[in-house]
């Protein structure tokens, strides 16, 4: 995909991607979320609301060497979360709360 826009903030239905995922995991019950922003974080900060009870949290990739590092990045944010977590891409909005 050749564009400026991140993959994630590209519109589905009127909606950025990453807001369909967002909304669906919220839906499933996950109360903190960690965003892992690199190309354009800006503009993937800025489409992402408040959510009521939600926290909501980012963390930069500078470079984008993969799915694996994404979450090493992360690493910091999540460093006094206890618990299982999942991994969920920004670009696949068809995942469902069930």
């Amino acid at each position: 995909m050749k564009s400026d826009i991140p993959k994630v903030a590209t519109e589905l239905a009127g909606r950025p991607l990453l807001l369909h995922v967002l909304d669906s995991l919220i839906a499933a019950g996950f109360r903190r979320i960690c965003i892992i922003v690199g190309y354009r974080r800006d503009m993937v900060e800025a489409i992402v609301p408040e959510y009521p009870d939600t926290r909501i949290e980012f963390a930069h990739q500078a470079e984008q060497k993969g799915t694996a590092h994404a979450f090493l990045c992360a690493r910091d944010a999540l460093a006094d979360f206890q618990g299982p977590v999942l991994v969920a891409c920004g670009d696949m909005p068809m995942i469902r709360a069930q």
